[in-house]
């Protein structure tokens, strides 16, 4: 029962991870519109 917790755990804070992550960066693409930016922009949008 443990291990299935900790599993469980572990998928949360991935989950949590990498929607904070998406939330901070999208909040950069809007605060900055330099050509670096867009470029990264780009690229990621190509790779979803």
């Amino acid at each position: 029962m443990k291990k299935i917790i900790e599993e469980y755990g572990q998928i949360i804070v991935a989950t949590i991870g990498a929607v904070t992550f998406l939330a901070s960066f999208n909040f950069l693409f809007v605060q900055s519109s330099s050509p670096f930016i867009k470029c990264i922009e780009f690229f990621v949008k190509r790779g979803m």
